[in-house]
């Protein structure tokens, strides 16, 4: 089976220009005093012993991979992955979970959460609701059922998804020039969530995509151009289209699999740890496929119940088709990414991250006014 180092031979062998990778050499020197400790992070079962292990540590290779379109990079060392982390207490998560239920408001969503002006959308097994602290002007969420962030399978997902698109249609139908949508789960205090309860967030506005969705559309019309205007020669991995090269790529160096317009890839510049990506070629207007429902499920649950990856919160981000916005060239576009140890700190509380998945695929989220920033700032010039 190929590894990260295999990338950069990968895509040399092929005829595309969106990707590039190369292997870097670290070098370092372990003093004796370390040493003991170093054996013992880099040493393998079986292995050949300290000396082996402490070879391994001064000798790294990093993988470097960037985008050339979207400007998205990464730097893959596989020894980051050996030094030793604690593990997730599951045990003190599945008990926070629980004992968050006395005081979850989201357990509660008619009484204890505000409505939109015109009201809520019921679901199968889920509601809307009005996010009480608005990421933008038009923010609603989807609060599900089961207050278990991972009690969900394919009908739930479909139930939440399609519930978060009615939002975003009776919200556009309200303000026609209400255009551009964005949905994003975060799961568990890792990924941004502020309550434990599950819940997905919609967002609405007039003006255009959100930051990162708009660097796609970018990177899009910029390939587009690029292709018809540099005279490049046809192959299997280069069309012209953007999304379908992308595909391509990834399906040539072994990272995607496909089924009919339905692409899952793991990505070669992922924005964190164990980054999919699910492209929907079939998509039309607002309505999410089948496809791209399974795509969702078969990610999630294998992101929580398949041991090699072991992943307990996430963030998903879904970009969709504008609203009356004819020029649109993208398809549906899912992404999905592990956030880490969501475990309760020891006083029993959950550490929520100030980067959830607006940050990551929407646009950043800001509480503070910059100006007091500089106006600290200026009053203590002068003082260092």
């Amino acid at each position: 089976m190929a590894t990260i180092l295999d990338l950069p031979e990968l895509l040399r062998e092929l005829e595309q220009d969106i990707f590039q990778a190369e292997v870097l050499q670290g070098r370092l020197v372990v003093p004796s005093a370390l040493a003991p400790k170093i054996a013992r992070w880099y040493g393998r079962p079986g292995g050949r012993g300290p000396d082996a292990a402490l070879a391994r540590a001064c000798e790294q290779r990093v993988v470097k991979t960037f985008n050339a379109y979207t400007f998205e990079g990464a730097q893959f060392n596989e020894r980051r992955a050996e030094r030793p982390v604690a593990k997730p207490d599951t045990r003190s998560l599945a008990a926070f979970i629980e004992d968050a239920k006395e005081e979850c408001d989201f357990c509660d969503p008619l009484n204890m959460t505000c409505a939109d002006v015109w009201g809520r959308i019921e679901g199968k097994d889920c509601i809307t609701a009005a996010n009480a602290a608005k990421y933008d002007a038009n923010h609603g969420m989807v609060i599900f059922g089961p207050h278990h962030p991972h009690a969900f399978d394919r009908e739930h997902i479909q139930d939440y998804v399609q519930t978060a698109l009615q939002w975003l249609n009776r919200t556009h139908k309200g303000d026609r020039n209400l255009r551009y949508p964005f949905i994003m789960w975060n799961c568990l205090g890792s990924a941004g969530a502020s309550l434990v309860h599950g819940h997905l967030h919609m967002l609405l506005n007039p003006y255009g995509f959100y930051a990162r969705h708009a660097s796609l559309v970018s990177a899009t019309h910029n390939y587009q151009e690029r292709c018809q205007t540099g005279n490049q020669t046809r192959s299997r991995t280069r069309s012209g289209d953007y999304w379908r090269d992308w595909t391509a790529v990834h399906r040539e160096v072994g990272l995607a699999v496909e089924s009919g317009d339905v692409v899952i890839a793991a990505a070669i510049t992922p924005v964190k740890e164990k980054e999919v990506v699910i492209l929907d070629f079939g998509f039309r207007d607002m309505a999410v496929g089948e496809g791209a429902m399974d795509a969702l499920t078969t990610v999630l649950r294998a992101f929580l119940d398949d041991e090699s990856l072991a992943v307990l919160s996430f963030n998903v981000g879904i970009y969709l088709r504008p609203f009356e916005v004819s020029n649109y060239r993208l398809p549906l576009i899912i992404r999905c990414v592990d956030r880490g140890d969501p475990s309760p700190l020891p006083s029993g509380k959950s550490k929520t991250s100030d980067v959830g998945g607006m940050e990551l695929y929407g646009s950043s989220v800001v509480s503070f006014d910059p100006f007091k920033v500089i106006a600290a700032i200026k009053r203590h010039m002068g003082n260092v």
